[in-house]
């Protein structure tokens, strides 16, 4: 008999799911580390469209993005009490339609926003309460499209280095990965240079390895993944470019999503369209990838998708099917089994799975 899982025993689960804030969008779940099982804990309503979210290291504080149009385009804060529910805290417009990306770096006290859309990106400092202060700094990528040029920026994705000298910004409408230099103690950006990716790729998720010398990039439109070398000042050199699909696919796709297993042996990435996640064995000795398996989610149009911190459990977020699906992950060979385990939630775009 399995038990269900209890706050104490299991990995913890943001959701974030699309649709309007007068029903519950955000909920937290638990995820039973020996079973794989989903419970709910609490859930909010209150904030439309909550599609992308960061957690800081104390998980005391959530900050989540409302993907709408503008005006209502924001950046919410919430505290988290112990007994798993959420406490409202403020928000922030963030003055560009449709953000979809966040990411926190407590150290720094910054929070990084890409506006999809809007075409543009914000910074924010976090205030000693966990409330977003007042927007810091603001870059239109409208100004980077090539003169002539039909292409509109659409930023998906904004993460630091390893380092935390310098932030990359996956332009999926651009084909660019946009870099930009910090300045910490303003927390102000300032264009440093960029890398092009093939014409069409749409590069939409990206993320680095723990050693801070790979940049992986997934990318939309083409259905493929970019392994890039990175030298730690800002500069990029391509690798390697590899398929998320097989060969007898002739039908549509969007790539959404990527992550790394903990121990960054394996690179996974989700296919909309084909409904899949495709597994990577990444190459000790360069970091390129290995195709080892492209596997059905058991859902439709798995727009997300997380790993948990033990590297056990794969949860995928079927957007069409309103559901969650749980895999096991066999440490062995990164290959990924199907469970039982499906958790009902109208339209999941976002996971997260903390400890």
């Amino acid at each position: 008999m399995i038990m269900e899982p209890t706050i104490s025993d299991g990995w913890h689960v943001f959701a974030g799911s699309y649709g309007s804030g007068g029903e519950e969008r955000l909920t937290r779940l638990i995820l039973d580390k020996s079973s794989g099982m989903l419970k709910r804990v609490a859930g909010i309503s209150g904030i439309d469209n909550p599609s992308y979210a960061a957690l800081n290291p104390e998980q005391t504080r959530l900050y989540v993005v409302s993907e709408t149009a503008e005006p209502s385009c924001s950046l919410h804060a919430y505290a988290l009490n112990e007994d798993g529910s959420f406490a409202y805290l403020n928000k922030q417009p963030t003055s560009g339609a449709i953000p979809c990306y966040v990411s926190l770096y407590s150290d720094l006290k910054l929070l990084l926003v890409a506006n999809y859309t809007g075409g543009s990106i914000a910074a924010y400092p976090m205030l000693d309460d966990g409330r977003i202060g007042a927007m810091a700094d603001f870059h239109d990528h409208r100004q980077l499209a090539a003169a002539g040029s039909k292409q509109q920026p659409h930023p998906h994705c904004i993460v630091m280095d390893p380092g935390k000298q310098f932030v990359f910004v996956a332009d999926l409408g651009l084909d660019q990965i946009v870099v930009y230099k910090l300045n910490p103690e303003r927390n102000q950006l300032v264009r440093h240079g960029g890398t092009s990716l093939e014409p069409g790729a749409g590069p939409r998720h990206l993320l680095f390895n723990k050693e801070g010398d790979r940049l992986y990039v997934i990318n939309e439109l083409n259905s493929t993944i970019t392994v890039l070398a990175y030298d730690g000042q800002g500069q990029l050199e391509v690798l390697q470019s590899i398929t998320t699909l097989p060969e007898s696919f002739t039908g549509q796709n969007y790539c959404a999503d990527l992550h790394l297993s903990p121990d960054g042996q394996y690179l996974y990435g989700s296919n909309r369209g084909h409904d899949s996640l495709a597994v990577y064995q990444v190459m000790p000795s360069d970091g390129r990838l290995e195709l080892i398996e492209i596997i059905a989610t058991g859902g439709r149009f798995p727009r997300n998708f997380a790993l948990s911190p033990d590297g056990r459990w794969l949860l995928a977020a079927n957007q069409e099917s309103n559901t969650v699906t749980t895999f096991q992950i066999d440490a062995s060979s990164g290959r990924l089994t199907p469970t039982d385990h499906s958790f009902e939630i109208v339209k999941p775009v976002f996971l997260k799975i903390v400890e």
